[in-house]
């Protein structure tokens, strides 16, 4: 008995030692199933923060929701997603069933689909693999579906101009027949709901001279296109040459993303 139960203890420890060296490798997987790694990042572009809107949130990963899916058919063979419930994570990896999957990460679901806030934006990243005998390595990178505008008005503005404001429109809110205002004491940054391509954003500088400055235009047009994850800053400012009676008006259009600046001086009184 005293043999049979040194064997015994001997091949328990054996046990151990094999599964404890096999799990330094890989994990073991039952039958059917296959491993996923996964990674999640953030993509977003945008600065840290401002005064409307703490956008520092968006970039800690923690913050997303996951939804898995797996594929399935319809009787005429068009893909069909289904969302099932999230497996359990492990040392960093899931244990999925073998077959074809997507994983979708987001926040701030409640703006998706809006065309224009100034309280926040949407982000999401997705990702579609395989689940085999090889572990599946997925990264999703989320990114905003917005993009970011604003607009920023010179201190001599107030010197020449009892009002000035930018009315911004896209293609999505024309269709809403909306249009947004940016007042000359504006702050906030609006966030607009633009195609993956991008979008022309058109921003109509409205002007209110004070009486003491004649000028033949109140209105300056100008577009540029907005993609998602991109900011655009409008710089508007105002000159004025006592010598010739030469008021104009500077535009500097800031892509803060892709540091390009392109700057336009328009003589009013040109125009």
């Amino acid at each position: 008995m005293r043999k049979y139960l040194s064997m015994l203890c001997w091949m328990l420890g054996a046990g151990v030692l094999t599964t404890s060296c096999s799990s330094d490798d890989e994990p073991i997987v039952p039958d059917g199933m296959g491993v996923v790694r996964l990674t999640l990042e953030t993509g977003m572009n945008y600065e840290a923060s401002t005064k409307a809107v703490d956008e520092a949130p968006y970039k800690n990963i923690d913050n997303y929701n996951k939804k898995w899916y797996q594929k399935g058919y319809s009787e005429s063979g068009e893909d069909i997603w289904t969302e099932i419930t999230a497996p359990e994570e492990i040392d960093g990896t899931y244990t999925l069933f073998k077959g074809s999957y997507k994983i979708v990460a987001d926040y701030k679901e409640e703006y998706k689909g809006v065309t224009a806030s100034q309280e926040g934006f949407y982000s999401v990243g997705e990702s579609s693999f395989i689940v085999s005998d090889t572990p599946a390595n997925v990264e999703v990178v989320c990114e905003p579906t917005h993009g970011k505008m604003t607009v920023a008005f010179g201190d001599q503005m107030a010197s020449y101009f009892d009002d000035y404001k930018v009315e911004i429109s896209t293609p999505k809110l024309a269709g809403n027949s909306e249009t947004l205002t940016w007042g000359k004491v504006e702050t906030n940054p609006w966030y607009l709901l633009v195609d993956e391509d991008g979008e022309t954003v058109t921003a109509t500088i409205k002007l209110t001279p004070k009486a003491e400055y004649s000028i033949s235009t109140t209105e300056i047009v100008r577009t540029h296109t907005l993609a998602p994850n991109k900011a655009w800053k409008l710089n508007v400012n105002a000159s004025y040459e006592p010598s010739n009676g030469n008021l104009s008006i500077t535009v500097t259009i800031d892509e803060g993303t892709n540091d390009k600046t392109q700057t336009i001086e328009i003589p009013l009184e040109w125009l």
